[in-house]
Order: structure tokens, then C-alpha cells, then sequence
């Protein structure tokens, strides 16, 4: 039996809002759910236009849903409980909690490097990176955006491999004998730009958790500077220094 809303001491607003929080709390409504639409809640409680936003306004900024442009209201998914890949990629800790992930739009470049990762990389700021982007999805829902930059003088012919089916850091140790002796990372909250927004299928106003991780092999060498920009509501990063 669907709710009613009934004038009474308690405003139109609670009700639907208590309506709808029931649904997605009690189980009735999954993680990944599709809400009913504003034209639907409208017809099925008799209610206004602004009401029902304002209510599903007051479930977004709660973390209970989430809005897709142009698609609609869903459930918002448990956010996962991750290391940072310093300590173990993200995907392996995602494929051990049971999730099922795959990296998606992949695209490799060879740029300029900016001053800054110059600098970072031990570069001229003539050299020449390769510039290797990809996003990461989660139980079918975008979860994260990765650029890694690579000096082209360490890594010289990386456009042969396939880093779809091998993954860099695989491509980057047999190959070219490099691994990752030792990190330095930087995290800093931040709102997307239009671009970052389409890949990650989020309003250009979402909050993003960007990590900075700049890897040195056993020798000391800056060998790899990446970002990772996650989406704010499907990650929470656990440092552990006791380790």
C-alpha cells in the first residue's frame, strides 16, 4: 500500500520526505535505484513542483541520492572504504570487497609537461610526457578519473602496449623494470570542471576528492606523477601510518 499525504500537524514536506527516506532505508529502494520522477511524486501525492525538489534537494545534501543530469534521482551507493594506492591499488581493494570494476575511455598522449609536474618528474620543461587517462567504473557507475604522467626519456615506445588488457604498473615493471619503491601524496577536496563533470557523469558542482601521488623507484627516481580525481559520495580514504 503506498503512503498517503494528509493534511495535519505535520507539513506536506515531512511527510514525502519521510516517505521517501522510508523506501530507500527500509531496503525498498537499492543502491543504483531509480527514484520515481518529479512529474511521478507530483501525481502520486498530489503535491507541488517546488516541494518535491525541495525534498529531493534535502536527500542529496543528506548523501541518501543522488541526481544524474538529464536521467533522473537514484539511490546513492554505500561509499567504499579504501587505502590509498600507495598502499594497495584501489582496484585490487575494490575486486576484494566483492566490487566489480573496469576502466573505461582510455586515451595516451604524448604533451608538454606544465612547469609544476616538470619540476615534480626532475624534467626540462621542453621534455616530452606521455599523458595516460582513464575512468574507472564501479558496479556500473563511474567511480573515479586517472591521469598518469610518465617521462617519455624513462618509458620510450609505452604506445605499444595495450594498457587496456595490461595494467601500467604491470607494463611499467616487466618492461621497463620500474616499480614503486616510495610515494609522496597530496589529497585536497575540489569542485570538477564541465570536462570532468562529463566523465564522471556529475554536475559541475559535485565534490571531488583529488589525489596528487608522485612515485619514485628503489633509486630514487621521480618515475611517475598521477591524479586521481574521485567522486566525493562513492569513496572514503582510509591513511593508516602504523603501517
Amino acid at each position: 500500500m503506498t503512503p498517503t499525504i494528509l493534511d495535519g500537524t505535520l507539513s506536506k514536506h515531512k511527510q514525502l520526505e519521510g516517505i521517501l527516506r522510508e523506501n530507500i532505508q527500509s531496503g525498498f529502494w537499492k543502491a543504483g535505484d531509480k527514484l520515481p520522477s518529479e512529474n511521478d511524486l507530483i501525481r502520486q501525492y498530489g503535491v507541488s513542483r517546488t516541494l518535491v525538489r525541495n525534498v529531493l534537494s534535502g536527500l542529496v545534501y543528506e548523501g541518501l541520492i543522488y541526481r544524474a543530469h538529464g536521467k533522473g534521482s537514484f539511490v546513492m551507493p554505500k561509499k567504499v572504504h579504501a587505502h590509498t594506492p600507495h598502499q594497495q591499488l584501489i582496484r585490487e581493494q575494490l575486486e576484494k570487497k566483492g566490487h566489480s570494476t573496469y576502466i573505461s575511455q582510455l586515451q595516451l598522449e604524448e604533451i608538454t609537461p606544465t612547469s609544476k609536474i616538470a619540476h615534480l618528474l626532475q624534467l626540462e620543461e621542453n621534455s616530452v610526457v606521455y599523458a595516460f587517462s582513464h575512468v574507472r567504473y564501479v558496479d556500473g557507475q563511474p567511480f573515479s578519473n586517472t591521469i598518469s604522467y610518465l617521462p617519455k626519456s624513462l618509458f620510450p615506445g609505452l604506445e605499444r602496449y595495450d594498457l587496456g588488457e595490461n595494467s601500467l604498473l604491470d607494463v611499467l615493471k616487466n618492461v621497463y623494470g620500474f616499480t614503486r619503491h616510495s610515494a609522496n601524496e597530496f589529497l585536497e577536496a575540489m569542485f570538477p570542471e564541465r570536462s570532468l563533470s562529463k566523465l564522471l557523469d556529475i554536475s559541475e558542482g559535485f565534490p571531488l576528492l583529488k589525489l596528487e601521488q608522485l612515485n619514485f623507484s628503489e633509486s630514487d627516481i621521480p618515475f611517475e606523477f598521477c591524479r586521481i580525481f574521485f567522486r566525493g559520495d562513492r569513496i572514503r580514504l582510509h591513511f593508516d601510518y602504523n603501517r
